[in-house]
C-alpha cells in the first residue's frame, strides 16, 4: 500500500475514506441532506419561553403542543416502578408541566428507577453484614473486579437522572425553568372582595 501524497497517510487511510480526496460515498462524513443533525438538539419553543428566551431568537407558534392531561400508567411497570410513577407524574402536574405525550418519558424514568432500586437491593442481600463491601469481588483466578450489580445500578441510575431531567425533574433543569403562577389576590383584596 503507497502513502498518500497530501497528507503522508497511507493510501486508503483516513482522508481518503472521509472523501477528502475524491473518494466514493462514506459514512463517516453525511450528505447534505441526510437526516443526522450535527451540535445541540433543538429546543421545543415552549421550553424556551418557560426558560426565557435568552438569545432572542423568533419563537415559531406553529409548532405541535401536547394535550395537557395526565397520561395512563403504562399496566408493564412493576410495584416499585409504579410508585415512583405516580410520584413524576405529582411532581410534574404541581409544577404545571404534564402532558399526556410525557408517557414514554415517564415509564422510561419509572423503569430506570425500579432496575436501579432492584439491583440495589440486590447488593445489600449479596453483604454478609452491614459494613461488608460489596461493590468489588474475588474472581477464581483470585483478581479483584467490579461486581457486575454495581454496573447495572449505575447504568440504571445514569439512564434514570438523564429521563427526569429531560423532564424538567434536576436541580439544573429547574433553575432554567419559569413557570407562571397565577396571580393570587391579597389580603387586602379578598378582604375588600
Amino acid at each position: 500500500m503507497g502513502q498518500d501524497r497530501k497528507f503522508g497517510a497511507p493510501a486508503g487511510s483516513c482522508a481518503r475514506s472521509r472523501g477528502i480526496s475524491g473518494s466514493a460515498s462514506s459514512t463517516a462524513w453525511p450528505d447534505v441532506g441526510s437526516p443526522r443533525r450535527h451540535g445541540r438538539k433543538p429546543k421545543h419553543p415552549d421550553l424556551r419561553l418557560v426558560e426565557g428566551n435568552r438569545e432572542h431568537r423568533r419563537i415559531d407558534a406553529n409548532v405541535p403542543r401536547p394535550a395537557p392531561a395526565r397520561p395512563p400508567c403504562p399496566k408493564i411497570l412493576d410495584p416499585v416502578a409504579k410508585r415512583h410513577w405516580k410520584y413524576v407524574v405529582g411532581q410534574l402536574e404541581a409544577m404545571g408541566i404534564l402532558a399526556c405525550s410525557d408517557q414514554g418519558t415517564i415509564a422510561a424514568a419509572a423503569n430506570a428507577y425500579s432496575r436501579w432500586h432492584r439491583a440495589e437491593q440486590q447488593l445489600k442481600a449479596i453483604a454478609k453484614g452491614p459494613e461488608q463491601y460489596t461493590e468489588v469481588m474475588k474472581t477464581k483466578s483470585g483478581n479483584w473486579i467490579q461486581n457486575p450489580i454495581v454496573g447495572i445500578a449505575n447504568a440504571a441510575r445514569d439512564a434514570m437522572v438523564r429521563y427526569e431531567a429531560e423532564l424538567g425533574l434536576s436541580p439544573t433543569a429547574r433553575t432554567r425553568l419559569k413557570v407562571e403562577k397565577a396571580d393570587t389576590p391579597g389580603r387586602r383584596e379578598r378582604l375588600l372582595g
